[in-house]
């Protein structure tokens, strides 16, 4: 793989970005294949049990459609996820001193993948 590096080598805070949201990809779309074959499966249980007069059939159907909404959830957090690592490429290619950074960076991984909220201290 070909990243962009440099005169010294470094790799750049939009190659780290970039390599993040492409590892968070494939738990994107496991989630969206997770989600079409649960409402598949259970839309299938669902019509069966009430074509062939089954209650019980028709219900195990139902609660299998309850099912997608964990994996709607996971992928919503992964966007999310992807879209604050991507809003984070700006500030971090504009590098100012290591304190104020990790301060900024500290805040937006609390808030982002812990649902934490802390203030920034001014300084």
């Amino acid at each position: 793989m070909a990243t962009s590096t440099g005169h010294s080598g470094r790799r750049t805070a939009k190659d780290i970005i970039d390599q993040a949201i492409r590892e968070n990809r494939w738990r994107e779309r496991l989630c969206l294949l997770l989600a079409c074959v649960v409402v598949t499966v259970g839309c299938s249980v669902l019509i069966y049990g009430a074509v062939e007069g089954q209650p019980a059939a028709a219900i195990a159907g139902a609660v299998a459609n309850l099912l997608l909404w964990p994996a709607i959830l996971e992928t919503r957090q992964i966007v999310q996820e992807n879209k604050a690592l991507r809003l984070l490429e700006y500030p971090l290619s504009q590098a100012g001193s290591a304190k104020a950074d990790g301060e900024m960076l500290r805040d937006v991984f609390a808030s982002v993948f812990l649902g934490k909220v802390h203030s920034v201290s001014k300084e």
